[in-house]
């Protein structure tokens, strides 16, 4: 399956492909199939089925764990646990959401949209957005995207008031460096660093029940 964000670009490469084969410039559409499969590659979307673990904190992307850590929450001011997953190169992907509730409030590494900038550790790159999250349960969840690259950007799909589902497809992202779980400080870790993840089926914590 392929992202939709991909659709046009490989129907366009491997149209161009046809294209070459009909005027018979073999050599350019081997070129074309070659840069078609490789976009076919890049935008690929993996067919998974979430785990039955209601409490469980899905991984939102494919990756390998750098960090576990207590951190002091400075978007929703709470301890936190901080669980960063460094992004398997070369960060062009689909990204899901870890649990089930309700959308509440994006973030830039500008700050809040209309509001005062906001700075922090996470946010030291070109490029940082940050999504909250609140289930039913009332655990608060912040999902935080960030990168290296200049020209990195991030879309959401869904809007603040909406609903998400666990595993669901939350937005895409061009180049993405590390995303971040800022789960409540009550949450267990279900990995070890140095682990690799997968994204919809790995699950990274466990949420205490109320």
């Amino acid at each position: 399956m392929i992202a939709r964000e991909g659709i046009t670009a490989v129907a366009v490469t491997l149209a161009a492909g046809l294209v070459l084969i009909y005027l018979e410039a073999v050599y350019a559409a081997a070129v074309a199939f070659g840069l078609g499969a490789v976009l076919v590659w890049l935008f690929r979307v993996p067919r998974r089925r979430p785990p039955a673990e209601p409490l469980g904190l899905l991984s939102p992307v494919d990756g390998r764990i750098v960090r576990i850590e207590s951190y002091e929450d400075t978007w929703l001011e709470r301890p936190a646990l901080r669980i960063s997953i460094k992004v398997a190169l070369p960060g062009i992907t689909v990204f899901f959401s870890a649990m089930e509730g309700k959308v509440q409030r994006f973030w830039t590494n500008y700050g809040p949209f209309g509001e005062e900038p906001l700075k922090t550790s996470l946010s030291a790159s070109p490029d940082c957005y940050a999504v909250h999250v609140k289930s039913d349960e009332g655990h608060d969840l912040l999902m935080v995207v960030s990168s290296r690259w200049p020209l990195s950007r991030c879309r959401f799909d869904r809007s603040p008031g909406e609903r998400i589902g666990q595993g669901g497809r939350f937005g895409f992202v061009y180049f993405a460096s590390t995303f971040e779980l800022l789960a409540p400080g009550s949450a267990t870790p279900r990995v070890e660093v140095g682990e690799q993840v997968s994204a919809m089926s790995s699950v990274l914590a466990e949420l205490k029940p109320d």
